[in-house]
């Protein structure tokens, strides 16, 4: 039988939310024998519970390139969390007695889509690149739709859906409101929660004769469409949908001489003493004044 590996020295652990306790290894440069591991964790589970204010859950973070070290944290009952970029997180809920609260990593993705109409009652609208069957040539998609596309970590939903205009189009805008969102389910392949938010951004010099300026690497065509036009022309069920229930512009309807939301939800925000702001959205039937800056 194999000598036993000399004693390594025990990291501290980190307090985390909610009782937790964490052995962070990511950036931990011993080279952690499977045995010692093993001894480490038996160690660390026998003094979160023994504690006055015993924790109720036990985790372990590893660099990716240590990976193998997670089949020890397993055989002691912990299980995966999440694993992102170089990381991978286990925990092992150490009360059984009650039930298990530990929230599940992000189930869920962020998009956000700009609803820009300029002074003449014309919404900005975008055509993308796709892959033409059989082909690795690229060729425009059918169908105009808003620009738009997928959050940056920390990004709200004004600053996404102002950031993803101007990288598609060039446009410059305000953000305003949220006019409406959606939140789906079990998107192909992992079964992900998908959460899409229109937001209503306003040109920052009002966007009558504003040219827009493809990014040709996403975008095959922009323009600016007429919302009577597109409600009778188009057939886009979102844009359809917020221009009929938002403003008031159904099928066979000409444009009105001012295209305006009849309702929004401006961010309003909500902050707890001591806390920053949080964006927060609520409905609104009055204008909105917009922001100082974009």
């Amino acid at each position: 039988r194999a000598a036993a590996a000399a004693p390594v020295a025990a990291p501290a652990d980190t307090a985390l939310p909610y009782r937790g306790r964490l052995v962070d290894l990511r950036n931990d440069a011993t080279d952690w024998p499977a045995d010692a591991l093993d001894a480490l964790l038996e160690a660390k589970e026998a003094s979160w519970r023994s504690e006055d204010d015993a924790a109720l859950s036990g985790w372990l973070a590893l660099p990716a390139r240590r990976a193998g070290l997670a089949e020890v944290a397993v055989a002691r009952g912990y299980r995966l969390h999440h694993a992102e970029g170089h990381e991978l997180v286990l925990y092992k809920w150490l009360s059984p007695e009650l039930e298990d609260k530990v929230p599940p990593w992000g189930n869920t993705q962020v998009g956000c889509a700009g609803f820009v109409v300029n002074e003449r009652g014309e919404l900005l609208v975008v055509k993308e690149w796709r892959n033409a069957p059989s082909s690795r040539r690229r060729v425009p998609s059918e169908q105009w739709k808003l620009p738009g596309g997928m959050a940056d970590p920390g990004e709200s939903f004004f600053e996404c859906a102002a950031r993803e205009t101007f990288e598609e189009t060039g446009v410059a805008c305000r953000p305003v409101s949220v006019l409406g969102l959606w939140h789906r389910h079990g998107l192909a392949p992992w079964g992900k929660s998908d959460v899409y938010c229109v937001v209503r951004l306003e040109p920052v010099d009002g966007g009558a004769g504003l040219e827009p300026r493809v990014d040709p690497d996403e975008i095959s065509a922009c323009r600016w469409y007429d919302v009577g036009a597109f409600q009778n022309d188009q057939d886009h069920p979102l844009i359809r949908k917020v221009l009929s229930e938002v403003y008031g512009v159904r099928p066979g309807d000409a444009t009105p001489a001012v295209v305006a939301p009849r309702c929004e939800a401006p961010d309003l925000g909500v902050e707890w003493p001591g806390r920053d702001r949080y964006a927060t959205y609520f409905p609104s039937a009055a204008p909105v004044a917009l922001p100082a800056r974009v």
